[in-house]
């Protein structure tokens, strides 16, 4: 094998390792500066709202005389 094929392969496989610590870093960076809210308020930002359960029929007084 070329050398630039082994250092492409290991540049793939290690990439997104080194990706998940860089992140990681930086979280943890953001909670020892104060701002542990940050993951609270991304979750609320980009999580879909969980649907309202659906009554049982007659329960909210509906259809009745």
């Amino acid at each position: 094998m070329s050398d630039r094929l082994v250092t492409l392969v290991f540049a793939l496989a290690y990439l997104p390792l080194a990706a998940m610590a860089l992140l990681w870093v930086i979280a943890l960076g953001l909670r020892l500066a104060g701002a542990p809210g940050l993951l609270r308020w991304l979750k609320a930002r980009t999580s879909v709202p969980q649907p309202e359960p659906n009554p049982p029929p007659g329960a909210r007084g509906e259809g009745q005389p």
